[in-house]
């Protein structure tokens, strides 16, 4: 969510530095507009009221009132995002030693083939593979 939200604000400044504008008002823009599931903006979760932009807004809502269950509402969020999220992922298939399989040579930037040689005893996920010039490297 984090992320996101810093990709997202790296977009308003670049396009605002683009439109020779105040990246400034676009941030405040983005602090100002709900999240979408939980009916809030980031300004009313951090001050309990909306911002005063340019946009005309009623006095009445830029007054405080105190705001609950944002930890709940932002968990079940997330619970949500999970379920849809479980419903098709699965864990990969073990690899076998001498299993035949493809690896990126970062210099040449071409895939290559290469052997599973053994598998990581503190790692489960990774692997020792041996490529075509016979160099051991680990993979995951």
């Amino acid at each position: 969510m984090v992320e996101r939200a810093v990709g997202i604000a790296k977009s308003i400044m670049r396009k605002a530095r683009e439109d020779k504008r105040d990246y400034l008002v676009g941030l405040m823009e983005y602090r100002n507009t709900p999240i979408s599931g939980l009916d809030l903006s980031p300004a009313q979760m951090m001050f309990n009221r909306r911002l005063k932009t340019k946009l005309p807004i009623s006095n009445k809502l830029l007054n405080a009132e105190l705001f609950n269950n944002i930890q709940e509402k932002l968990i079940e969020r997330q619970n949500i995002q999970k379920l849809y999220y479980d419903k098709t992922a699965h864990p990969l298939p073990e690899l076998k030693q001498g299993e035949n399989v493809r690896i990126l040579n970062f210099k040449s930037k071409i895939w290559e083939s290469a052997e599973i040689d053994s598998k990581h005893k503190l790692h489960p996920r990774s692997y020792f593979v041996k490529n075509q010039s016979g160099k051991i490297l680990r993979r995951n």
